[in-house]
């Protein structure tokens, strides 16, 4: 009997283990499924905008595709954006004038290329598109059919405001962010007094989009071609200077490249009081993929660029 008795003791500690045993690998499934789980809902997370983000992330882009065996390769990588991105905005010179001569073909390749984009993308007028053009007339006249308006290719929320006497200049409030673009442009002139009237065009507008929208902001984006470079172009950003003296609001002034191909933040007005405007120089889009440019809350500093 007692050989019996440790026999059936043998035999239950030895199912007691095999059910512990049973158990340890039931749950190391569990946890390697849940953890599974857990890195896939991460990962869709990141492709996707956080609902409780309150920055705002945009990309920008110039000077490109200057030539067409970039044509593929720009492609990709607007591809590549990051969809939490709310939009891009292409700050202009989609070809070199001397080598294409303005042709038609050229702004439609150009037009279908950026539609390719995930994220919406609003388009600028930029000196090579129409000012270095052998006839301004015709390159504006194909600007205008290809890039007209061009954020309207894609399904969006954007509440997009247009100038009356120059729709090509646009405003938009996103996440608080105010986003002011204007056709300014440095480049060949043949009309002084075109450029002396749109210069005004574009303080008004300015100014106008500011007040309209001073209490829906807490920080302004100014979106252009042209760099302070030409005199010609004083009255515009004299014009700016002043309006942006009187408002405090953070401020970034961001054009187009300005041939050293490299990304760059400086302070456009280097007196005391304007401290809260800076410019944002992009990379040049021909040799750089789309600079990614984040809006935060630092008062001091929002503007987060790469």
């Amino acid at each position: 009997e007692q050989f019996v008795m440790q026999r059936k003791q043998r035999r239950n500690i030895l199912i007691a283990i095999f059910v512990l045993f049973i158990s340890l690998i039931v749950l190391a499934i569990s946890l390697s499924s849940s953890h599974s789980s857990s890195s896939r809902s991460k990962a869709t997370i990141l492709d996707q905008p956080a609902q409780d983000d309150p920055s705002l992330t945009f990309y920008i882009t110039s000077d490109v595709p200057l030539h067409s065996v970039r044509d593929d390769a720009f492609k990709n990588e607007l591809n590549r954006m990051s969809k939490v991105a709310s939009f891009m905005v292409h700050l202009g010179d989609v070809q070199l004038a001397e080598n294409t001569q303005c042709k038609p073909e050229r702004y439609e390749q150009v037009a279908e290329i950026l539609k390719t984009s995930p994220i919406p993308v609003f388009v600028v007028p930029g000196e090579e598109d129409w000012n270095n053009c052998p006839s301004q007339d015709d390159g504006w006249d194909n600007w205008v059919t290809s890039f007209w308006e061009f954020d309207k290719n894609f399904d969006n929320d954007l509440k997009v405001f247009r100038m009356e006497q120059q729709e090509e200049n646009f405003a938009f409030v996103e996440k608080g962010v105010l986003f002011i673009g204007v056709h300014e442009t440095n480049g060949r002139i043949d009309n002084q007094q075109e450029l002396i009237t749109r210069n005004h065009r574009n303080v008004e507008w300015v100014k106008s989009s500011y007040q309209l929208f001073e209490q829906d902001a807490r920080a302004m984006v100014i979106l252009a071609n042209g760099r302070p470079a030409i005199r010609e172009n004083d009255p515009f950003y004299l014009g700016m200077g002043d309006f942006l003296y009187d408002h405090k609001m953070p401020t970034a002034y961001i054009h187009a490249n300005h041939e050293n191909g490299k990304e760059l933040t400086y302070h456009p007005f280097d007196i005391d009081g304007m401290e809260h405007v800076v410019a944002i120089q992009s990379s040049l889009g021909e040799d750089h993929e789309p600079l990614r440019i984040n809006v935060g809350f630092d008062v001091k500093g929002p503007f987060i660029v790469g």
